[in-house]
């Protein structure tokens, strides 16, 4: 199952697979290195988030993330310099898997 952790103010939230996704909202990166918060809709697979008219990619801002299945997540830190790549729709942001992994991309630069 994979989970994501991000910073919430002074703290660390964790979601995944099965987190209900009404009352989540995950931090979107923009390209001035800021981010926004956007609904959180879920995991997409790579194949069907380039099917959804309208969709932009986005980067996701966040710490850890975990595969594990284990009742304990094994965090994995995100690399630095990179980033999850999220889906952004009109209902809100996904996170990208490719082939079962959650698909990094660069963190776009401040400045």
């Amino acid at each position: 199952m994979i989970q994501l952790r991000y910073r919430y103010n002074a703290v660390f939230k964790s979601i995944s697979e099965n987190s209900a996704p009404s009352h989540e909202h995950l931090p979107v990166l923009t390209k001035t290195g800021d981010f926004e918060r956007m609904p959180w809709r879920g995991f997409i697979d790579l194949e069907d988030a380039l099917k959804i008219e309208g969709a932009k990619p986005v980067k996701l801002d966040v710490y850890q993330y975990s595969t594990s299945v284990a009742a304990t997540p094994k965090w994995q830190n995100v690399t630095e310099g990179m980033a999850v790549q999220g889906c952004l729709t009109s209902l809100g942001v996904y996170a990208v898997v490719d082939n079962g992994r959650l698909r990094m991309v660069p963190r776009p630069c401040a400045g």
